[in-house]
């Protein structure tokens, strides 16, 4: 009896050392699609972070994963980049993202002012193509 329990102490262990560290202003992270490019291919992630203290405000990133070079890598992006759709630290932002018929993904931004109560929320479409490539589809009115 007491080797099963210390057989299973040791795998609760393993188990729990490979769990990755998330910061904790990390409040959304969508792994979705497929890009191919120059030979490479991989997903998009969005990630979604609240910062400040006071006045909170959020901020969105994209990010290319190519394919891991074997099951064991961790996959470092090719490229990043932040989707701006207003004056930083100025919005709380949710991010959702969809795959679009072709190799691409569309990023939907709603962002609500902290500064103003009331404040009506904007919402913001991207389209993320090849590594580092972000257009604008528009605003949409809410």
């Amino acid at each position: 009896m007491k080797k099963a329990i210390l057989a299973l102490a040791l795998v609760c262990i393993e188990a729990s050392a490979q769990v990755p560290a998330v910061p904790s202003n990390v409040t959304s992270v969508q792994t979705i699609g497929y890009w191919r490019h120059d030979g490479q291919s991989g997903t998009y992630r969005v990630i979604t972070t609240r910062e400040g203290w006071e006045h909170v405000w959020s901020r969105v990133f994209i990010e290319w994963l190519p394919e891991p070079a074997s099951r064991d890598a961790t996959p470092t992006p090719s490229q990043s980049v932040e989707l701006l759709p207003r004056d930083p630290g100025t919005s709380v932002i949710d991010a959702t993202a969809r795959r679009t018929k072709s190799d691409a993904i569309e990023v939907r931004l709603v962002a609500r002012s902290d500064q103003m109560t009331g404040a009506r929320a904007e919402v913001f479409r991207f389209l993320a193509t090849d590594p580092g490539v972000i257009k604008p589809v528009g605003a949409e009115p809410r």
